[in-house]
């Protein structure tokens, strides 16, 4: 945590729209870029009327998978349910993808909850305008990633939190008081990490290249997307939301503003881990 007056605060950038506040049970949309513009996928995050629980997903995809914050402090990214995960998983397999133990705390109050990424390169315009409330965060410029963090805030916290180059996206008050905060904060990878998540993101294309049709799927106007998962040092998992269309013409590289040399083992990120994700996501006006 830091209290400088020095910091560089993302939403002095044009086009980052105001910070939205929802009670428990409401739920907050949201998305990096504008909504004529270059842009990721749209989220929703959402909560319990009547218990801490809260959930984030992508919201093309949220009847089907979607991350739970349990206040058992039992986390997990599952399918909604082993109906809906049968056509994904191998006959008796969970339909969970991951279950992980709740991040400690990293201040008085504070914890981390999930990390959402997104490179500046895997922006992609919209055919049209989303319908609903979505805030945006600003693009983060050549080169850079958005980390879009969901983080639990104790109940009675009196301390603050200041990320360099951050801009709060909403806050969401849950049952007894506690919240939960989602800022989005620019970061510059390095050489390697952008290297992974660009090999991740070519196998990930191998295997669209394999399915029955893969040109209706990779064609510009489907704005099929990827989620590649994994977690970070402190054991906070993330969701690497990245396009499989050919960025626009003049663009940058995938993944990297800058050449990189792509490892070949992508078993890990540095101090964390990388796993490819099952999940496409697409753009679906109207839904949830």
């Amino acid at each position: 945590m830091d209290e400088s007056p020095s910091l560089k605060i993302m939403s002095e950038v044009p086009n980052a729209t105001p910070a939205r506040e929802v009670q428990a049970g409401g739920t907050i949309r949201f998305a990096v870029g504008s909504p004529t513009g270059l842009r990721s996928s749209t989220w929703r995050i959402w909560s319990a009327k009547h218990t801490k629980n809260v959930y984030l997903a992508a919201r093309s995809i949220a009847g089907l998978q979607k991350v739970s914050l349990h206040e058992s402090q039992s986390w997990s990214h599952s399918f909604v349910s082993d109906e809906r995960a049968k056509p994904f998983v191998s006959p008796g397999s969970s339909r969970h993808v991951d279950i992980w133990p709740a991040s400690p705390s990293f201040g008085e109050g504070w914890r981390r909850g999930y990390c959402i990424i997104v490179p500046s390169t895997d922006l992609r315009p919209w055919p049209q305008p989303e319908p609903g409330d979505i805030a945006f965060a600003p693009l983060p410029g050549i080169g850079y990633w958005v980390y879009i963090e969901v983080i639990l805030v104790a109940a009675g916290t009196t301390t603050r939190l200041v990320f360099d180059e951050m801009h709060l996206i909403g806050s969401m008050s849950l049952v007894d008081g506690s919240e939960v905060k989602v800022a989005a904060r620019r970061v510059r990878p390095t050489r390697d990490e952008a290297g992974r998540l660009a090999l991740a993101r070519e196998q990930a294309l191998a295997q669209i290249a394999s399915m029955p049709n893969p040109r209706l799927l990779l064609r510009p106007d489907a704005n099929l997307r990827l989620g590649v998962f994994g977690s970070q040092s402190d054991g906070t998992r993330f969701w690497a939301d990245l396009a499989v269309v050919p960025p626009p013409p003049g663009a940058a590289t995938i993944c990297t503003g800058r050449p990189v040399k792509v490892p070949t083992d992508t078993s890990s990120v540095p101090g964390g881990r990388l796993g490819l994700g099952g999940s496409a996501l697409s753009p679906e006006p109207g839904s949830p």
